[in-house]
């Protein structure tokens, strides 16, 4: 690494000495101070407040439903060379007239009075919501600037001073604010109006009519379109949003909880606003445009429908809160913040809380948080949609293989009745021909057989149709059972099956076990493994293709262990035999849902544990189950 040179200390040197230097001059630079005259007679003329006294108050602050005001701005050049001066005034967008008055020496020296709202408000000394009023002050001179601004509803200000570039620098700071603020707003609306387009739900349409309504409206208050686009005169058309604002929160509140049957009796409620609004609406739209004569502005009353609007959607979230509606906790959260916001707004523009940035964009700063949130609570209950549309597919897919499993089951009682019901016929042929071809006396005993042997295989199929009833029975109470029993049943179903298809199905079991749970759910497990198992040894063409079933226990632990002969699984996919659609089979064959219910039912409604290992020659499902202890 190279050392340093002279030349480059030197000029590290220079550099630090303009930065000193700077901070030198700027602190030699005017400074200024800001007082009010607390006038309850409204004087108009320069010449009455003169003499009087002033009270100190911040460079921004609010004066709340005051139509007029005095400020005084006392301002002193401390640096040794006449100075440019400017005073800015912010936020005119929202006030009437504004008059600035220069004094030297208690005389009037420099004025200007042209600024009004309505009448003129493009002067010349006007930079979009800012008022520029420019002096020379000579080195160690103090001026006074006074000014006299009214408003229609109330005054807030902004006051800077200095030189052209930092009076407009501290001003872009400010309206960057606004901008970051609007532009979260505009963003979330668009990407909603996109989502909208793609999936046409109503919560995505009134979302993104409440967000850019708000952003909208916002702009204007904020003095956005005065400042970026030079616009004073929409003050009434931007004032009817004012309308849509609680019409679409209502709206967006009602689409979210339109499927909720305890929403209900609060819809009705929420209905009789929007109804208000309505006749608002078309009420003041019709009388602007000359229809007819307005006897009132209902403009003049929707601070008061906003409010009502606002406070009745925030108890409804409330109660919808404590009956624990879904997302109603991130719904109340998302809406508080909005609320919080407007109390803070309202409290701003009633002066009980001074001017600060947070105070200023408090109602925006609460309408981006909400908007926020409540993008948030869209996409989650949009998930849970597509949650619940995707249960409803694996549902009917489940249900569909239950049937296949009922429909191999009935096969499987088939196979076990073909030979009993075969087995009844000769006997019934054997009887006949004893009965009535020869003495039956002589043949009595013969007969008890034949008689004996129908009885026993007709009870063998009794069996055989309480196995299959017991296995798909729909009443799913959990009670403590023996595992022996259902492990045996669910052989027999399969067996004769499996005779057809020359698989040897063994099990030994260790002793009487029991467990807690319903019967047919692992029933309906053992028969998809062992099923499984089955297809495999098919599909593989294996020679003396063996299932083997083993029931044991440790102290707490009951375990089943079925496997086979096929060869083994891949460790590559060991691990996705039991994903929802993994099959090796054909698709018409098979869903692959099959093991992945069984894992289901095993761990998530029986508190166990299924896996599978490889084993020599082949495969083994081990389930594990906790143990019931009987006693007595």
């Amino acid at each position: 690494m190279k050392r340093p040179t002279i030349k480059t200390f030197k000029i590290n040197k220079h550099f630090l000495f303009l930065i000193l230097f700077f901070i030198f001059y700027t602190s030699l630079h005017a400074e200024y101070q800001v007082s009010f005259f607390d006038d309850k007679t409204h004087y108009k003329d320069i010449s009455q407040v003169l003499d009087k006294e002033f009270l100190p108050t911040s460079r921004k602050e609010t004066f709340g439903k005051k139509k007029f005001l005095w400020l005084k701005v006392d301002i002193t050049n401390k640096t040794n060379k006449i100075e440019d001066n400017y005073l800015s005034l912010r936020n005119i967008h929202i006030m009437k007239d504004v008059h600035f008055f220069t004094i030297k020496n208690n005389k009037v020296v420099k004025q200007n009075i042209s600024f009004n709202k309505y009448k003129n408000p493009d002067v010349k000394h006007r930079i979009g919501n800012i008022l520029l009023y420019n002096n020379e002050i000579s080195p160690n001179e103090k001026i006074e600037v006074y000014i006299y601004m009214t408003a229609g509803s109330n005054i807030y200000y902004e006051i800077n001073n200095g030189s052209l570039i930092e009076v407009m620098a501290k001003a872009a700071k400010s309206s960057a604010i606004l901008v970051i603020l609007t532009g979260i707003l505009l963003a979330l609306g668009i990407y909603y109006l996109f989502l909208y387009l793609f999936t046409p739900n109503k919560e995505y349409i009134y979302y993104t009519l409440l967000v850019t309504t708000m952003a909208t409206w916002s702009f204007y208050v904020y003095g956005g379109y005065a400042y970026y686009f030079d616009l004073f005169s929409i003050g009434a058309f931007v004032n009817v949003l004012m309308v849509f604002l609680p019409m679409f929160t209502t709206l967006f509140f009602q689409s979210v909880y339109k499927d909720t049957l305890q929403f209900k009796n609060y819809n009705r409620i929420l209905n009789v606003f929007v109804f208000i609004l309505l006749i608002a609406l078309v009420y003041e739209v019709l009388g602007r445009v000359g229809l007819y004569e307005l006897k009132f502005k209902v403009t003049g009353y929707l601070a008061f429908i906003y409010i009502a609007n606002l406070f009745t959607i925030f108890i409804i979230g409330l109660i919808i809160y404590f009956k624990k509606l879904p997302l109603s906790g991130l719904f109340l959260l998302a809406f508080s913040a909005n609320f919080i916001g407007v109390i803070v707004t309202i409290s701003f523009f009633r002066a009980k809380l001074p001017y600060t940035e947070i105070t200023f964009y408090g109602n925006m700063i609460g309408s981006a948080i909400e908007a926020i949130l409540f993008s948030i609570l869209l996409t989650y209950k949009m998930r849970q949609v597509y949650k619940d549309k995707e249960d409803a597919i694996n549902a009917t897919k489940v249900q569909s293989i239950k049937i296949n499993i009922m429909s191999e089951t009935i096969d499987f009682i088939s196979h076990q009745w073909r030979q009993p019901l075969s087995q009844i016929n000769a006997s019934v042929m054997a009887i006949e021909d004893i009965t009535y071809k020869n003495n039956k006396n002589m043949y009595a005993q013969e007969l008890d057989k034949e008689l004996l042997h129908i009885e026993n295989t007709t009870n063998y199929m009794s069996s055989t149709i309480d196995d299959f009833k017991n296995l798909f029975s729909t009443d799913k109470k959990e009670e403590v059972f023996l595992l022996n029993k259902i492990l045996l049943n669910s052989i027999s179903i399969v067996q004769k099956t499996f005779e057809n298809q020359n698989i040897c199905i063994k099990h030994h079991i260790e002793k009487e076990l029991f467990i807690k749970g319903n019967k047919g759910d692992i029933a309906q497990t053992l028969l998809i493994i062992i099923n499984n198992a089955k297809d495999v040894l098919i599909e593989r063409k294996i020679e003396n293709p063996i299932i083997n079933i083993n029931l044991f226990s440790d102290e707490k632990t009951i375990k089943i262990h079925i496997s086979d002969n096929a060869g083994g699984i891949k460790e590559s996919v060991k691990d996705e035999v039991f994903n929802a659609y993994y099959t090796t089979k054909n698709k018409n064959e098979g869903s692959g849902l099959g093991l992945y219910i069984a894992k289901m039912i095993i761990e998530n409604k029986m508190n166990g544990s299924l896996y599978i290992d490889n084993i020599e020659n082949g495969s083994c499902f081990c389930i594990e189950l906790q143990k019931e202890n009987i006693n007595g």
